[in-house]
């Protein structure tokens, strides 16, 4: 059964670094970065979606995402591209790198309130491969450098895999930008 859809999606997932990697708390902030310039683009400037946004996925074999709800599919991926690609080229600066540590070291403390939630952190760290890591969560994102998450974005970046997922009509000529 063929359903209409009122919004279409695009995507395009990356690599990451592996969860115990010295690159991997600076790549996290990089990819909190990335995910306000598309909502800074997307959303405000452009008015191409409701809710574009960029994650990483904690995985034994994590990778990142960027996605955006949209009614121009095209638009809307060119324009993630053209801010993934800024980001990569200029670099994320030191005032917004420091917003984005301090919303991370406060979302931490947020998140690990109850003891649940501090068993489900330190088991989580430890299946993806230390629990030590979730211990010193704070104290590895306080330490990392705006140069370091510059460095791993263009590391691990180097590529992307895009989805698009909609009406037939609307994805048929959609061509996502080559990387």
């Amino acid at each position: 059964e063929n359903l209409f859809l009122a919004t279409n999606y695009v995507g395009a997932v990356m690599n990451a670094p592996d969860f115990t990697s010295v690159s991997y708390v600076p790549y996290c902030l990089g990819i909190s970065g990335l995910s306000g310039n598309l909502y800074q683009s997307l959303r405000t400037r452009l008015k191409l979606s409701y809710a574009p946004n960029a994650d990483v996925h904690e995985l034994r074999m994590p990778f990142a995402s960027m996605s955006a709800g949209t009614t121009n599919l095209q638009a809307a991926a060119d324009a993630m591209m053209n801010v993934l690609k800024r980001i990569q080229q200029q670099g994320l600066e030191q005032e917004w790198l420091g917003h984005i540590k301090n919303s991370y070291i406060m979302d931490s403390y947020i998140r690990g309130q109850s003891a649940a939630a501090m068993c489900n952190n330190l088991g989580r760290a430890e299946v993806l491969g230390n629990w030590q890591y979730a211990d010193d969560f704070t104290k590895l994102v306080d330490m990392a450098t705006v140069e370091q998450v510059n460095y791993a974005l263009n590391l691990y970046i180097t590529g992307l895999q895009w989805t698009v997922l909609g009406n037939p009509e609307n994805i048929e000529n959609v061509k996502p930008p080559a990387y």
